[in-house]
């Protein structure tokens, strides 16, 4: 994950922090079926929760605990016009701490 408003990935919270839209993998042209995608569309079948990382910097990242991908769909996004995955998330438990 991207920090919000990146514009090769524009992830955003929804109405709380327990929500958040997140696109898919692929820099550029339009976003495939990678290893990547293909995780999240699987979790989403298989209703299980996945770890989520946010890059900080080169090496280092921050665990924000596990979430559920609750849908996955493939548009178009009129601002970088190609064709991305856009995934919701939300949040399944907090991180201790």
């Amino acid at each position: 994950m991207f920090p919000p408003g990146s514009p090769c990935y524009p992830d955003f919270h929804g109405d709380t922090t327990d929500i958040i839209h997140y696109t898919g993998s692929g820099r550029r042209g339009d976003q495939k079926i990678d290893a990547a995608n293909r995780a999240l569309l699987d979790a989403i079948e298989r209703r299980i929760a996945v770890p989520l990382f946010n890059k900080l910097a080169v090496g280092r990242w921050e665990f924000t605990g596990l979430w559920r991908i609750m849908a996955g769909e493939y548009v178009f996004d009129e601002g970088q016009k190609r064709m991305v995955w856009k995934f919701m998330l939300e949040r399944a438990g907090r991180v201790a701490g």
